[in-house]
């Protein structure tokens, strides 16, 4: 007599049970970190992306100031 699919079935189900249990989502996300550098710190970025783009901005402006007091003309730019 064959066996039924379940009893054919239940040590794999079992077998994949316990590993599931075992797995520390803890531990993996602490060893993905420590090989990535550590937590990403997103405050850090924005804040060196708003310094780069008040940077951008202050250069932009003496650019324009300059144009206007050395009588420089800059003809625009078509990109196709």
């Amino acid at each position: 007599m064959a066996p039924k699919d379940e009893d054919f079935l239940k040590p794999i189900e079992e077998n994949l049970l316990r590993n599931l249990n075992a797995i520390n989502l803890e531990d993996s996300k602490n060893n993905v970190m420590k090989k990535l550098g550590g937590e990403f710190d997103y405050p850090r970025l924005s804040e060196f992306i708003s310094d780069i783009m008040s940077d951008a901005k202050d250069i932009w402006k003496e650019y324009e100031r300059d144009t206007v007091e050395y009588n420089i003309h800059v003809p625009d730019l078509i990109l196709d």
